[in-house]
């Protein structure tokens, strides 16, 4: 008896032991949760101010520059108001702000008005998500992912503007992207009211006299990172994986229309042919008006194409003054790409997939439309850019056969020669 009372004081004195080392055990988990938490505490404190520095710093350099534009257009209105006479200080507030413009041209080749309407015009789609998923403001976005399309890197030197994180940055890209394109309508668009045939006519036949043009078309290679699936459509003779793009511009080198969706095995005519241009120039067919275009596309009575072998005098007018005005498309590819490398398989090949470059081309087209129509000047490097490498030469033996024109072939013909004989005597 004395033996089993012995062994139950023992076992209850390892329970009790037992007890004290959890008891001490939780009181150190305790501790150390504690001490976690305060830490982790500390953390989003700091990154909450570090995000809000970083949106309040972008914010006021926006409205620096707002403010500097307004202050400018007071001074100016002054100084015609006083007869040329300069009060103090106008010389340096000048200065100020033609400073902060050669800021914008050099670091995003944009002006800061465009930029400034680029915000205004996104604010609506982007303030919401501004303080939930990556917290910075709408300026700071517009300008990281204006510097993304301008550069002739991928992202990692996009942080370059204000330091912001990778993952920031590709939020940014998508979130401003996906804004962009969803207006792309009101900047993109080939209106065929009779101001604006009159406006093309007469501006394409101040380039070589080549009458009622009403736009210019071409395709040119875009190099994306191979598909996943069905990558052998997208691989072009040169060796890598592109989209074949076609534009169609006007005399001011503003994009009119554009078509991002087809691989490069697609052929120049059969992307015309699929696209929404043909419904607008066919009732033209009588004469009002036509597009220019190069070899690598099929004659019609809408679509002038060059001469192979000019003859009689009259065509050969015909072949100069289609050369020189066609000149106006290869122009605006060339400065599409100077403008946004990421367009430019000379930087680099773009490491997205087929859907988002088509965005990233539409909305490229419709910021580079957006300067033209707000009356700005390009900058003398892209206005002066050499000749780009010969990716985009006519490819008369695509993989992809020809799809018949709905006019037939002798119509077409005879309507050229009409139109020749008429206007190049």
């Amino acid at each position: 008896m004395e033996g089993q009372t012995e062994s139950l004081i023992s076992l209850c004195r390892e329970t009790v032991e037992i007890g004290r080392d959890l008891i001490q055990g939780f009181a150190g988990l305790s501790a150390n949760w504690s001490q976690f938490s305060a830490t982790w505490s500390e953390f989003s404190m700091n990154f909450s101010n570090w995000s809000s520095v970083q949106t309040q710093t972008a914010r006021e350099t926006l409205e620096a520059i707002h403010e500097e534009t307004i202050a400018t257009n007071a001074l100016r209105r002054a100084l015609m108001a006083a007869h040329g006479a300069a009060p103090q200080g106008v010389v340096s507030a000048r200065s100020e702000t033609a400073s902060t413009q050669l800021a914008c041209i050099r670091r995003l080749w944009f002006r800061k008005e465009v930029i400034t309407e680029l915000c205004h015009l996104l604010h609506t789609d982007l303030e919401a998500e501004s303080d939930t998923r990556t917290l910075l403001s709408v300026p700071v976005k517009v300008t990281e992912v204006l510097n993304f399309y301008t550069t002739r890197s991928i992202q990692a030197p996009v942080r370059n503007i204000c330091n912001i994180l990778q993952f920031v940055v590709y939020c940014c890209i998508r979130q401003v992207t996906d804004a962009l394109y969803s207006q792309q309508i009101d900047y993109i668009k080939f209106s065929m009211s009779m101001q604006t045939q009159d406006e093309h006519s007469c501006g394409f036949a101040r380039i070589a006299s080549f009458p009622t043009v009403q736009g210019a078309i071409d395709c040119t290679h875009v190099a994306l990172q191979t598909p996943p699936h069905n990558g052998e459509v997208f691989h072009n003779c040169k060796g890598y994986h592109s989209l074949n793009v076609q534009l169609v511009c006007d005399h001011r080198q503003m994009i009119l229309a554009v078509n991002a969706h087809y691989p490069d095995s697609s052929h120049d005519s059969f992307i015309l042919l699929e696209s929404s241009v043909p419904p607008l120039l066919q009732p033209l067919h009588a004469g009002h008006g036509w597009l220019l275009s190069d070899k690598g596309y099929s004659l019609a009575i809408w679509l002038m194409t060059p001469l192979c072998n000019p003859t009689t005098l009259a065509e050969q007018r015909y072949t100069h003054s289609h050369t020189a005005t066609t000149t106006i498309i290869e122009q605006t590819i060339r400065v599409l790409k100077q403008r946004f490398p990421c367009l430019d398989r000379s930087g680099g090949i773009f490491q997205y997939y087929p859907d988002r470059m088509s965005m990233f081309i539409i909305v490229c087209c419709m910021v580079n439309s957006l300067d033209i129509m707000r009356g700005q000047p390009l900058p003398p490097r892209m206005a002066a850019a050499p000749q780009e490498d010969k990716d985009d030469e006519d490819e008369d033996e695509k993989h992809q056969p020809q799809r018949k024109q709905p006019d037939t072939v002798a119509a077409a013909r005879a309507a050229c020669q009409r139109r020749i004989a008429h206007q190049f005597q």
